[in-house]
């Protein structure tokens, strides 16, 4: 789960110090009683998991942060994060390592880092909570040992494809970069998921050490920003653990008042994007890495059948912008250009 819980503008809510709590309870029952006995990671916390948007009172030098313990008290009583050191680790920084299905998940609190973090007056410090010490230690004892490990956050470093605009404060994406591209430290990473911008995309790291893991950002529940809801069915390698593909679920909207949303099968990610089923595959190693994704971010930049699926997908099955900038025969050497162009400004804020 990577976090945001919560719908949006907690702090219209009335007493929000108590619902939003109880919403991250009430998420927590609803989605694990329709996964029962299966191993759960829940807690990374979102922007809107606080008492206003994009709150994290940053308290490194303190023991815990008392909205951390009420939200590790709340997941903790209804089933989740029942792990002493998993716990303790959450009520100090939010961020927590769990073992779960043969996968070690490194689960990182991102909220402080953003671009739109309050308090404003906390902003600068060089490693809040500890945390990009904490990952560096931990990545550097996978990698020592040869394990392979998943990121997991909720809003993902670089830009956002709206307005292009950066989602990270420059300071804090050069230290997280420092650590996943570290030609030792980035090699135990197998993948990194993200959530936050409500579309269905990935991230290109700029310097990517050998056998990187692919970044992946999920599309949302809510349709509050134009998407239809989707989640992801991940499939990996419980002994290398490399992410082999997935598979996305959605349910169309806008339905009735009063009707139950009809989920379906949305696609398979190596039969929707044969380049880069022929890279990965090509390969003789299971798994999706990040040379595959740039295989088919270089064919996506052609603007043909591929780029339409994606396209298709990026609001799962919702009308965007992106569907106007395929490539057609017939386009004008204007249109072409233009298209063109506009598709190059995409892909770079990946």
């Amino acid at each position: 789960f990577t976090g945001d819980f919560v719908r949006h503008e907690a702090d219209e809510m009335a007493n929000p110090g108590v619902s939003v709590p109880a919403i991250i309870g009430n998420v927590t029952d609803i989605i694990t009683s329709h996964l029962p006995g299966m191993a759960t990671a829940f807690g990374v916390l979102g922007n809107d998991d606080n008492l206003e948007g994009y709150l994290t009172v940053i308290t490194t030098d303190q023991p815990t942060n008392p909205w951390f313990v009420k939200a590790g008290a709340v997941l903790s009583s209804h089933g989740v994060m029942t792990q002493d050191d998993v716990l303790r680790s959450y009520e100090y920084g939010s961020y927590f390592k769990l073992e779960v299905g043969g996968l070690t998940l490194l689960n990182i609190a991102t909220v402080m880092y953003s671009v739109l973090h309050v308090p404003v007056s906390q902003n600068g410090e060089p490693d809040p909570f500890g945390q990009f010490a904490w990952l560096r230690q931990e990545l550097a004892e996978a990698a020592a040992s040869n394990r392979s490990v998943w990121i997991v956050g909720h809003i993902p470093p670089g830009l956002e494809s709206y307005g292009f605009t950066e989602l990270w404060q420059p300071m804090y994406v050069k230290a997280y970069l420092d650590i996943v591209q570290d030609p030792v430290l980035g090699t135990a990473v197998a993948a990194q998921l993200f959530g936050h911008n409500h579309k269905d995309e990935f991230r290109l790291l700029p310097t990517a050490p050998e056998g990187a893991g692919p970044i992946l950002v999920s599309s949302s529940i809510s349709p509050i920003y134009l998407n239809n809801p989707s989640f992801k069915l991940v499939e990996y390698c419980p002994s290398t653990g490399r992410l082999l593909s997935f598979k996305v679920f959605y349910a169309e909207f806008p339905v009735e008042q009063g009707a139950v949303p009809q989920w379906r099968f949305g696609y398979d990610l190596l039969d929707a994007y044969p380049s880069l089923r022929n890279s990965s595959g090509g390969r003789g190693q299971p798994g999706v890495r990040q040379i595959d994704v740039e295989a088919l971010a270089r064919t996506l930049a052609e603007g043909l059948e591929e780029w339409a699926t994606y396209a298709d997908w990026y609001a799962t099955q919702w009308p965007n912008a992106l569907e106007d900038l395929a490539a057609f025969a017939e386009d004008s050497p204007a249109e072409a250009e233009y298209k063109a162009a506009r598709r190059a400004q995409y892909l770079c804020s990946l």
